[in-house]
């Protein structure tokens, strides 16, 4: 059970890693519609051998959106990661998300797996998650035209395309 609850931390911040910096929020002025991140972004994503996909939206007006689905490590359903928060550039034009909410399902899983996945969605976890995720330093933006972009999270290369 503890590789399921370490596998959906790692979910958790994922997410957040794709598009994270520091701790302070830039204000939301910073963004406009002809900033090429407003939009929406799919990536493929591949924890220790466990694969899926992010699919994440920024909104002109500073919002953040993304769910990340990935196969359970027992190989048993899917767990998805729902997060919803801020996106700014900071000072050196890296990337910041804060959230501000966190949710975590299991879809086509076992009881038993769904019962470790309501564990982790209680307020205290949630909390815990969000507070986490929101300490992960900036993000650094490499951009291939409008279309695609790279970041990395723990020197992992992550490519996001634009969904179409």
């Amino acid at each position: 059970m503890s590789c399921i609850m370490e596998a959906m931390r790692k979910l958790s911040l994922f997410v957040v890693a794709v598009a994270a910096g520091s701790a302070m929020l830039i204000s939301a002025g910073c963004q406009s519609a002809a900033d090429p991140i407003v939009g929406n972004w799919i990536a493929d994503v591949n924890f220790s051998g466990t694969t899926g996909t992010a699919e994440a939206t920024y909104g002109a007006d500073g919002t953040f959106s993304a769910t990340t689905k990935i196969k359970s490590p027992m190989g048993q359903g899917e767990i998805q990661a729902i997060q919803k928060g801020k996106w700014a550039y900071d000072d050196s034009k890296n990337l910041k998300v804060t959230l501000d909410t966190m949710e975590t399902k299991l879809v086509g899983g076992t009881p038993e797996l769904q019962k470790i996945i309501e564990g982790a969605n209680t307020p205290e976890q949630k909390a815990a998650m969000i507070e986490q995720a929101n300490k992960a330093p900036a993000t650094k933006v490499t951009w291939k035209g409008n279309d695609e972009f790279t970041t990395s999270m723990n020197n992992q290369a992550l490519v996001f395309k634009r969904k179409k």
